[in-house]
Order: C-alpha cells, then sequence, then structure tokens
C-alpha cells in the first residue's frame, strides 16, 4: 500500500496551496520520503505559507506513518526532492527548512525537463530527525 499525504492550505477563505509528500522506501532503519509536490498561489509568496506548511505536514506525516506502520518508533531519517536547476527561491526555501544540499548534478539525462524547460537537480537530507525534533518544539511553543 502507498503511503502519502496531500496537506491543503487556507487563510480565511482560500486555498493558499498544498504539499504531497510520498514514502519510497525505508521500514527496517528509517523511512524515506520524496516532496513531491509544493506548491502556494502566486499571491501567497514570501508571507511563510511554504515552510510552515513543510513543517507542519511533516509532523503530521510521521505521526501518520507511525500509527500505520507496525513499528511505531520508527521515523523519517530521510527526505529529497527535485526542483528547478535555477528555481533559486525554491532551493533557499528548501534548505533553510529541511537543511537538504544538492547532490551530484543536473538529472535531466535522467527525467528529462520540467514544465519550464529546464533541467531539475536532486536535493537531500539523509539525517532528517533532528529536523522534525526542532519541527515539533516550534509547533508545540508557537502552535503553528
Amino acid at each position: 500500500m502507498d503511503q502519502y499525504l496531500i496537506q491543503v492550505a487556507y487563510n480565511e477563505t482560500n486555498v493558499v496551496g498544498y504539499i504531497l509528500w510520498v514514502v519510497k522506501g525505508g521500514y527496517k532503519r528509517c523511512i524515506t520520503c520524496e516532496l513531491e509536490q509544493l506548491a502556494i498561489d502566486t499571491k501567497y509568496h514570501r508571507q511563510g505559507f511554504a515552510s510552515s506548511l513543510i513543517k507542519i505536514s511533516l509532523i503530521k506525516f510521521q505521526h501518520l506513518l507511525q500509527t500505520r506502520l507496525q513499528y511505531s518508533t520508527l521515523k523519517i531519517g530521510i527526505v529529497y526532492l527535485t526542483t528547478g536547476c535555477t528555481n533559486y527561491s525554491a532551493q533557499l526555501l528548501y534548505k533553510n527548512t529541511l537543511e537538504v544540499e544538492q547532490k551530484g548534478d543536473k538529472i535531466g539525462h535522467i527525467y528529462g525537463t520540467n514544465e519550464y524547460g529546464e533541467e531539475e537537480i536532486i536535493m537531500v537530507n539523509e539525517n532528517l530527525e533532528p529536523i522534525i525534533e526542532k519541527f515539533e518544539e516550534e509547533y508545540r511553543t508557537l502552535k503553528l
């Protein structure tokens, strides 16, 4: 059974954006997930919606996985994503929020180009557990 989470963000009256997390492997030492999609309406860019959505949804996804899986203590330990090689604002968001780093070179030879005609890069964090713990602490203290 595929394990995934889609979370939609709203303000008082409108959909602001959404995020899609997908389990790609693991189940022994830790879970590997991909941030498959993240979209925020352009009217709401640079207002903190994307980083809040990443943080809150990742906390929820880990708790969801722990309740669905046989091993309730297994945690998301690795996360990766792809983004455009010139999408510097997204790269900065992901670096600042998930502490991911680019791995290797462009991956156009694997996936082709994206919808904007550019190649993509892979960004990875192979030690995500402390990041999720930090998000959970923020959630408890700030009620994100």
